[in-house]
């Protein structure tokens, strides 16, 4: 199966950070958030694990979180 999304980062704050993605830059239609002390990630669903992975990797040790980015498998 192939997948294609891309990924906004829409809000931080001290706590967490809030991202929107979908198939398309005008398609941004679901949201994930990542609790920085966790990290934690809500909702628990498949496509949104795999979204917040590709983010925390991209962030790794960083002090930035990514401000958008894009996965394709």
């Amino acid at each position: 199966m192939a997948l294609y999304v891309l990924y906004r980062k829409t809000a931080e704050t001290e706590t967490e950070v809030t991202y929107r993605f979908g198939s398309s830059e005008t398609d941004l239609n679901r949201e994930l958030v990542i609790e920085k002390n966790g990290p934690t990630v809500a909702p628990d669903d498949p496509l949104v694990i795999k979204v917040a992975g590709r983010i925390l990797v991209r962030k790794g040790n960083g002090r930035n979180w990514p401000h958008g980015g894009g996965i394709q498998a």
